[in-house]
């Protein structure tokens, strides 16, 4: 019997457990884990693989731009900026808008499984570009002659403008078609890894061809 001097007691114990609470939190939290990975794992491979990507092409042109201005020297570097720029801007001139054009389209094609207008984007393009870019480096070509048959002074290196361009034109297109395809590491690769890697690789050719 319960008296006033006795402190109250109650006559059972609830049992209580944070087991169950705990246990359940755990799955909830595994199963928002899941499904968030589910969800987002593509896009965190495509997200690591495109900043490996761009990380080696800044690398590749660190290098690239250290044997240059070691082989070539102050002017020579010069030379080799003016012809890459050249090329650069007449390529875009060639490229005439299409690259995010043929982005846009491959996409449209892909939605709607037009195949049709996928083969004429994919193939018809490039031949639109590399005929416009021929074009634009046969004019600067005879330009070229023309001012140095008129007696303007030409640097003999400078003929590599012409050469470059339907390189750096269909480059920008491909690429654009890959990003189009879903592809944007291979896009990514081929801009901004390729050409500072090949570059880098024709100088260690040289350099081990030549002994210097």
């Amino acid at each position: 019997a319960w008296t006033p001097s006795q402190p109250w007691q109650p006559s059972y114990k609830p049992a209580v457990t944070s087991q169950p609470f705990l246990a359940a939190d755990r799955t909830g939290a595994r199963g928002r884990l899941g499904r968030w990975w589910a969800r987002d794992a593509g896009l965190l491979r495509t997200s690591a693989w495109s900043l490996g990507v761009r990380l080696t092409g800044m690398l590749a042109s660190f290098a690239v731009g250290v044997q240059l201005a070691r082989f070539l020297g102050p002017e020579g570097f010069g030379t080799y900026g003016v012809v890459v720029a050249v090329a650069l801007i007449v390529g875009v001139a060639a490229q005439a808008g299409l690259p995010a054009i043929a982005t846009r389209e491959i996409a449209v094609a892909l939605d709607r499984k037009d195949w049709g207008r996928l083969r004429m984007v994919l193939h018809h393009l490039p031949r639109r570009v590399l005929g416009a870019a021929l074009l634009l480096a046969a004019a600067l070509g005879i330009g070229a002659v023309l001012w140095s048959a008129g007696g303007g002074a030409l640097d003999p290196e400078l003929w590599w403008a012409p050469v470059l361009i339907p390189l750096f034109a269909l480059t920008a297109l491909v690429g654009a078609q890959l990003r189009g395809l879903d592809r944007p590491v291979a896009s990514q690769g081929l801009e901004t890894l390729l050409r500072p890697a090949l570059m880098c690789l024709l100088c260690l050719g040289w350099l081990l061809w030549s002994g210097t």
